[in-house]
């Protein structure tokens, strides 16, 4: 596991203060790949991070570079091929090319933020801010143990895998050939 937690600034504005928190990703060709929901022709290299928090309130979660990036948060889980589920809040141009989103967390609540850019195949790096009233610890997720196909075969124009995930849960993913 990667363990990330640099606030780079402390804003005190009245009697309340906000927090910064960064974390860089880097999308590589090694990178794991996926196909967003709002582009699904694509083929785009994607980070996941675990977030957490140990205060409750508003953050605002920003991208910042040169890359046009596209950013999902979920709640509990997240599943790559059903971007819906456990889905909160998406967004791809908040300001520039960079995605920017707002939503309230909770202390006692897991998050997972899923960074990626909108064209296909992509590569380079951009860093997450996150503002809010407490720092953010990151996780990064190493996706290839999360998610694992048990079994993939075709039949006719279909194919159809079944995926483990987080070996609890079983998923059936049928798609054409």
């Amino acid at each position: 596991m990667f363990f990330l937690n640099k606030p780079f600034f402390l804003l005190i504005i009245g009697n309340e203060s906000i927090v910064s928190s960064t974390y860089l990703v880097n999308l590589t060709d090694h990178s794991p790949t996926m196909s967003p929901d709002i582009n699904p022709s694509a083929t785009t290299y994607f980070e996941a991070v675990e977030i957490s928090v140990s205060v409750n309130g508003t953050y605002n979660i920003t991208s910042i570079g040169s890359l046009d990036t596209v950013g999902y948060l979920f709640i509990n889980s997240f599943n790559i091929s059903f971007q819906s589920i456990n889905l909160l809040i998406r967004n791809d141009d908040g300001a520039d090319r960079n995605f920017g989103m707002s939503y309230r967390l909770g202390a006692s609540q897991k998050y997972f933020l899923l960074a990626t850019t909108y064209n296909s195949r992509i590569t380079g790096s951009f860093q997450i801010s996150i503002f809010g009233p407490s720092a953010v610890n990151f996780i990064k997720m190493n996706v290839s143990s999360e998610l694992k196909i048990f079994s993939n075969y075709s039949l006719g124009r279909f194919v159809y895998r079944f995926y483990v995930f987080n070996w609890n849960k079983f998923i059936l993913f049928i798609s054409f050939n």
